[in-house]
């Protein structure tokens, strides 16, 4: 997930590597510990003047289990989720 987020930021000019804003990759399992908001202004072009893209924990580790994911995270608050 935060490889397709850096990606994404990367094409729309919101971040680069140099400042720390962009999420780290990793292929650990909780490379992602806490959801993190990348605000997306570059998306206003296409309409929408407020879209924020969060980096959210992976589930099925030990600190994030798939039983309980989508209440913590509060994924019914989101409008779109990949």
């Amino acid at each position: 997930k935060s490889t397709l987020i850096r990606a994404i930021l990367r094409s729309q000019g919101i971040a680069n590597e140099g400042n720390g804003s962009l999420p780290l990759a990793s292929s650990q399992g909780d490379g992602t510990r806490t959801p993190t908001p990348y605000d997306a202004k570059a998306f206003a072009e296409l309409g929408s003047s407020c879209v924020t893209i969060w980096d959210l924990p992976g589930q099925g580790t030990e600190r994030f289990p798939s039983k309980t994911y989508l209440r913590d995270m509060g994924l019914k608050y989101f409008d779109v989720v990949l």
